[in-house]
Order: C-alpha cells, then structure tokens, then sequence
C-alpha cells in the first residue's frame, strides 16, 4: 500500500527544490524527506500495524504517540545518508528501488520498535490499567474484581477507588417507568 506514494514521493522531490547549487538541492530534499514523509509514513506504520491487532483506537492512537517520536529520531539517523546517496548517485527511475533495499532494514527496525510498544502496552493512571484489564479479562471480569489489587496512582484520590468499588444497588422494581 506503500508503494506507489512512495514511488509518486521519489519523483516528486526529484523534479522539485533544483537549485542552481547541487548540494543544496540535496540538502533541501533530505530536509523535506525528514520533516514530512519520514513523519507521515511512521504514522501509517504503527498505526496500521495496531489496526491489523485488531486493537481498539485507544491503544492504535497510544501506539502511534509512544512510537511515532522515538522512530523520527532514529530515521533523522539512518535516512539522510540514503536520502542524499538517492539523489546524487541513482538515475530518477530507480531511486524508489534503491531507497526499498534499505527500507526493508528500516521496516524491520521499525517492527522491532511497535513489538516493544505493543508488548508494553498503554501505560496511564488507574483508569486506563483498569480499562486494559477489563479489555484482555473481557467478559469474564467486573471493574470491582479488576481493581482489586491494583493500587492508585498518588496522582488519584482514595475516592477514585471508593465510587468504583461501590456496589451499584439492584432495582426494586417500583422506578417509574417512561
């Protein structure tokens, strides 16, 4: 799925930001390589990849937000020197080529990296761990039997813990009724 906008992204910065100086035409191209796509398709990475778990959108969002900034730093460390190897030694039909053999490296780092995440799952107050919880013990598990023995963040109140571990009473029948 990847492909062809990748291919269209490689023509397109080939035949865009040509300067008169060839190395800031390169420079320019690294930059823009760095600040856009390298974001926008680290997005679509982790993203997909979380939606394939068949996970909820709370934790594809939580897996785009704990892995999209670590994967942009280690990408402004290997794709420059390719990027710029791309655009000063590979004819323009076969700079897509070129940049997919060290993207299967990169893919693969990258898979490293959202298997890390996803192992570690979504990390948050008392709510959310019980919210996960409830999630992977589903339907076997009432929030009372989760929360006991997680203890409360210092951040949450005793409150907190008290209104969710407070029965909620059983109709008596005589409610009105609409």
């Amino acid at each position: 799925m990847a492909a062809v906008p990748g291919y269209k992204w490689f023509l397109f910065l080939g035949s865009h930001f040509n300067y008169a100086s060839k190395w800031t035409s390169i420079a320019v191209k690294v930059l823009i390589q760095q600040f856009f796509f390298a974001p926008i398709f680290n997005t679509y990475f982790f993203g997909v990849q979380a939606l394939l778990t068949g996970a909820p959108p709370s934790v594809v969002i939580h897996r785009v937000v704990a892995s999209v900034p670590e994967s942009v730093v280690s990408s402004a460390k290997f794709w420059p020197a390719v990027t710029a190897l791309n655009f000063t030694l590979i004819p323009a039909h076969l700079r897509f080529a070129f940049s997919g053999c060290f993207a299967v490296i990169w893919q693969t780092y990258l898979s490293v990296l959202n298997r890390r995440h996803e192992v570690a799952g979504p990390q948050g107050t008392l709510a959310d761990t019980a919210r996960q919880k409830l999630y992977e013990e589903a339907p076997s598990a009432s929030v009372v039997d989760l929360l006991d023995g997680i203890e409360p963040d210092a951040s949450e109140s005793a409150s907190t813990v008290e209104y969710l571990s407070t029965p909620v009473p059983e109709p008596t029948g005589n409610e009105n009724t609409k």
